[in-house]
């Protein structure tokens, strides 16, 4: 069995202490924002931190209410792991890593976790475990698509054909920003002087 693919399906926090732990907070109106990512780092570690405590629990524990409140509730086309995994991709530019290292990260973990979804790297919180998984990407002009098919396995390893489920995850590439800096403008200026004299 090939190992599922690190990074690409994401699903609800199975494990704080096993990594690859996202909260996404959504910014703007319900349902329609954008989403900005937070990376936790060292979760397990926390606890020592005596301003995170107690409501630092409860706050890690309703981030998991959030997201399984929002997955029970979702009514669109695609598998809600997929329409997760979109919006972690589509926030990848607005991220943050935050490592709770005093009582001002602290209540700010709070809020965030309290506000947030949680969601965990399929690979690591065992979201596919048991079953045949078959990655490809292919790279097209304006996106990424990332294909994953996933099969049911027997217990003596052979894969169950006639039930596999396939995602298609697109990923729109991320626009070059335009930089005009010192040389850019003098290269500027340089070519405009060259067609006046032309």
């Amino acid at each position: 069995m090939v190992p599922s693919p690190r990074g690409v399906l994401y699903g609800p926090i199975k494990d704080w202490e096993k990594g690859s732990s996202k909260v996404l907070l959504e910014l703007g109106e319900e349902g329609g924002g954008q989403w900005r990512q937070f990376i936790f780092e060292n979760v397990s570690n926390w606890h020592n931190i005596l301003e995170f405590g107690e409501r630092g629990r409860r706050a890690l524990l309703q981030a998991g209410s959030n997201t399984e409140n929002r997955r029970r509730e979702w009514i669109g086309d695609e598998d809600w792991d997929i329409h997760i995994s979109r919006q972690k991709r589509l926030g990848r530019e607005e991220k943050e890593v935050l490592r709770v290292k005093d009582g001002p990260l602290a209540e700010r973990a709070i809020e965030i976790l309290t506000k947030g979804l949680a969601i965990q790297d399929a690979s690591v919180n065992e979201h596919l475990e048991g079953f045949d998984v078959v990655y490809s990407q292919q790279a097209e002009e304006d996106s990424l698509l990332e294909s994953i098919t996933v099969r049911p396995m027997r217990a003596d390893g052979s894969v169950l054909d006639g039930m596999s489920r396939r995602w298609i995850l697109a990923t729109p590439k991320a626009k070059k920003r335009e930089t005009w800096g010192p040389a850019k403008e003098g290269l500027a200026r340089a070519v405009a002087r060259l067609v006046e004299e032309e």
